[in-house]
């Protein structure tokens, strides 16, 4: 195979076992930051993809193992299909399985020592009792049996750690498949007597399956192996078990009684529960003085395996350094994203002669803008014509003297016909003027003798200043009081708060009739009747 393979999530380093139902692989996981996990990878056999019983049996054990953590059980990590090839991602153990420590011991003479076969016996014994009697996430008992307890399915690590691993035909309390009756499962020269009978099974066959270990690794015989598979199955049957000190003086005889309980032809007569039986092993040990480690028994398996061990770590660092096609061994930690600034930066500045062009289309812009204003705010003020409500002025000129000067003296004629030849002294009036108010409202017609004078006299010339002096108009011909005008409304503008009236040019006029000399007034003029003052 292709050491770069590419499966799924994985990379496939190297082959390093094959079934008769799967092949197991030395892989690797990479992640991001520069993680990884070696693992193995158990991938169906291409020709059994399309077996129904085998797939089955293959998604019934992971399934089944999934649901066991126990520092004595393979620990299951992933299970999935890629390209319609179902696999199992688990704990990959660098070491040996219990039949090659087996076969290598008896071949270099170098026989598991009796503590470490008990050591090992006692911790598988704990993993099964877990699988037998543990519980669920929900609370509910796993009541898995394994069935297929051998020395194939039991791993040994380097580092001194026993595994039990391979459920391929366990069978849990919750599924939903049942072994038809008649029909064997496992390995004939490990099987219980029920199984090799076909009888319906319980925990109590994986008991009797491990007590056939032990006694195996404490005598390096066979138990029950035969010539051929019939006659394997009669001496299972039979369950004829000699005591192990009798094939190996190094065994303690009082380890004799706890192999033979286990190895008992009926289930009722063996021990009850595998923690029944791990108990009984490790009260064993306590008489042997200080209990074995798995540093004890790392320190054995390097001995007998001295050789293979240097291969294997070169093989494992030469497989884990594999880059595979089109992959990269680690994954770089993504850049952490910088924080977006919260203001946008500038865009870059357009040639001089777009930025002249754009200042001189602002600047018409505006000027439009600014004529249009203009515009409106001069029909807003001027263009109305809308007439205002008549409105009161407050006119408080300063006080001072203000001449009223007579009209020209003309000659008049006397009543004998002739003329008076000495006019009348002019009237200078000198009174201070007090403030007064005005109101503003439209005279009725006013005789056309006396219109041109009120026409000149109503010439206003408003300023934004304080009042000034108001110089009266010159004196008139008496009138009659029928001639006094009378009020009546035309609206004016209404002034600004200072008033400037300036008397016109003195105009002869000839009285109609003979001139009454005017009274001299000693108080000031208060008149509310007419807008400006009329001369007697």
């Amino acid at each position: 195979m292709n050491a770069t393979e590419r499966f799924g999530n994985y990379v496939l380093l190297k082959k390093i076992g094959r079934g008769g139902m799967a092949e197991l692989f030395l892989a690797r996981q990479v992640g991001v930051a520069g993680f990884e996990r070696v693992l193995a990878i158990k991938r169906i056999l291409p020709h059994l993809t399309e077996d129904p019983e085998f797939v089955e049996m293959f998604v019934n054990e992971a399934k089944i193992a999934a649901q066991i953590t126990h520092p004595n059980v393979v620990q299951i990590y992933d299970f999935g299909t890629v390209m319609g090839t179902y696999y199992i991602a688990m704990e990959y153990v660098m070491g040996k399985s219990l039949a090659a420590v087996l076969t290598t011991g008896k071949e270099r003479g170098q026989w598991i020592p009796p503590h470490h076969a008990v050591q090992i016996t006692a911790r598988i014994a704990s993993g099964l009792d877990h699988a037998h009697r543990g519980q669920t996430m929900s609370g509910e008992p796993l009541g898995i049996i394994h069935r297929d307890i051998s020395p194939q399915n039991i791993l040994l690590g380097y580092n001194g750690d026993i595994k039990l691993v391979d459920f391929g035909i366990a069978k849990a309390a919750s599924s939903s498949t049942h072994t038809q009756t008649g029909m064997i499962k496992g390995k004939l020269a490990y099987l219980s007597p029920e199984q090799a009978w076909g009888k319906p099974v319980d925990h109590r066959a994986d008991v009797f399956s491990l007590g056939i270990v032990l006694h195996e690794m404490l005598t390096g015989q066979r138990l029950f192996k035969a010539e051929n598979e019939i006659a394997t199955l009669e001496r299972v049957r039979t369950a004829k078990v000699p005591p192990p000190s009798s094939l190996n003086p190094l065994v303690a005889k009082d380890l004799d009684p706890i192999v033979l309980k286990a190895l008992t032809q009926h289930p009722d007569d063996r021990y009850p529960t595998a923690q029944a039986f791990q108990d009984a092993l490790d009260k064993h040990l306590l008489t042997l003085g200080p209990l074995p480690t798995g540093r004890d028994l790392a320190t054995y398996l390097h001995g007998l395996f001295e050789k293979d061990l240097q291969a294997d770590n070169t093989d494992f660092k030469q497989a884990t350094s594999i880059t595979p096609r089109g992959a990269t061994a680690t994954t770089a930690l993504p850049k952490a994203k910088t924080p977006t600034p919260q203001f946008r930066p500038s865009p870059p500045l357009p040639p001089p002669s777009q930025r002249r062009g754009r200042i001189v289309a602002v600047g018409l812009a505006g000027a439009l803008l600014a004529v249009a204003a203009g515009a409106g705010a001069w029909w807003f003020t001027q263009g109305r014509t809308e007439p205002s409500a008549p409105q009161t002025v407050s006119v408080e000129p300063a006080a001072a003297a203000i001449p009223i000067p007579d009209p020209t003296p003309v000659a008049e004629p006397s009543r004998d016909g002739g003329t008076d030849s000495a006019p009348e002294p002019p009237i200078t009036r000198s009174e201070p003027v007090r403030a007064r108010t005005v109101k503003r409202t439209s005279p009725a017609p006013i005789p056309r003798d006396v219109q041109p004078a009120r026409r000149a006299a109503s010439r206003v010339t408003r300023a934004d200043s304080a009042p000034a002096a108001i110089k009266a108009a010159p004196s008139v011909a008496p009138v009659s009081d029928r001639s006094r005008p009378a009020t009546e409304g035309k609206p004016l503008t209404p002034p600004p708060p200072a008033v400037t009236v300036q008397a016109p040019a003195p105009v002869p006029v000839r009285p109609q009739f003979p001139s009454v000399p005017p009274p001299t007034r000693s108080a000031p003029i208060e008149r509310d009747d007419a807008p400006l003052p009329f001369l007697p």
